[in-house]
């Protein structure tokens, strides 16, 4: 049992490791490939390695019941946070962003009590709900005494993404954690292919030949 948690701790730092550079990196290329194709293009590519693996390892279908929750982490995970962070970063410093960003373990912990019924401890919600009044009193500061929009866009994209994370957890114990993320992504991909498509321009096939 203690080897699992100790696992999971691991993992769970590998995973905020990787993804403390989303708001950066979408930062950077945002001015390049514009808000649909930083979005939502990633997820394409990544459908299509989804696909691969999927093809390899024979994997079964979920049921109807798992598949509705598969929506909702789609929606949220897959649409919503990549969509509404890369237009949060057209007008916010990433620092500042990151920081809002620091707001998603408590909605998740909030999320997962209603999905999964989880109860945190005392402790936790009192260092969270600190946390958080830190945050947004943070982010009215910098926008001298309001949110901007894009505060609010950062701030729905972390209430999304937490539902979504809870949903994704409580059903990982059914599916599997790779398979839960990796079913979400092929099931929105379909969705994205043709605005992906109609926001290409000869620029950014330019800009793409540079980076290679």
């Amino acid at each position: 049992m203690e080897n699992n948690i100790k696992r999971g701790m691991l993992i769970g730092f590998i995973g905020i490791v990787c993804f403390s550079f989303t708001l950066p990196a979408t930062s950077i290329a945002v001015p390049y490939f514009g808000e649909t194709i930083v979005g939502l293009g990633r997820t394409v590519i990544a459908a299509i390695i989804v696909s691969i693996i999927f093809i390899i390892k024979k994997e079964s279908l979920p049921n109807k019941k798992q598949l509705k929750s598969l929506g909702i982490v789609a929606v949220g995970a897959v649409l919503a946070f990549p969509l509404l962070t890369t237009f949060a970063m057209k007008s916010l410093p990433v620092s500042h962003g990151a920081i809002e960003l620091a707001l998603l373990p408590l909605a998740t912990a909030g999320f997962a009590m209603w999905r999964g019924g989880e109860r945190p401890s005392k402790r936790y919600w009192i260092a969270s709900i600190i946390g958080a009044i830190a945050v947004l009193l943070y982010a009215v500061y910098l926008g001298l005494g309001q949110l901007q929009k894009g505060d609010v866009a950062l701030i729905i994209a972390v209430l999304i993404l937490g539902l979504s994370y809870a949903e994704g957890g409580k059903l990982s114990k059914e599916l599997g954690s790779w398979q839960v993320i990796a079913w979400a992504i092929l099931m929105g991909a379909p969705f994205f292919i043709i605005p992906v498509g109609l926001s290409m321009s000869v620029d950014m096939l330019q800009a793409l030949s540079k980076l290679g």
